[in-house]
């Protein structure tokens, strides 16, 4: 807003390291909404998101506890992913 020179800034907000920019003049900070998203999911305050994860050649993503007995999902069930206009949306497909 001042127009002051900005810096690289590091700063830790609830135990979570997150990176933006400080004005050198009003001492302003900025973050990008990846940090922010980033901060978001390391403090708890976005519950259903979960890391992708390697193990051996497969890549893996758990479900959270509470999705798994909303949409009441079981070890033999399908997830089918759609692409849609925002994204991708996951559906649900019990087994037998």
């Amino acid at each position: 807003m001042c127009k002051g020179e900005l810096e690289k800034h590091k700063e830790v907000n609830e135990g979570v390291g997150i990176k933006g920019w400080k004005c050198k003049k009003c001492g302003e900070t900025f973050f990008p909404s990846s940090e922010m998203l980033k901060w978001e999911v390391l403090t708890g305050k976005r519950g259903l998101v979960r890391k992708v994860r390697k193990i051996g050649n497969s890549i893996i993503v758990t479900l959270p506890k509470k999705l798994v007995k909303e949409e009441d999902i079981h070890k033999d069930d399908y997830i089918l992913f759609e692409r849609t206009k925002k994204g991708m949306a996951l559906k649900i497909i019990h087994g037998e």
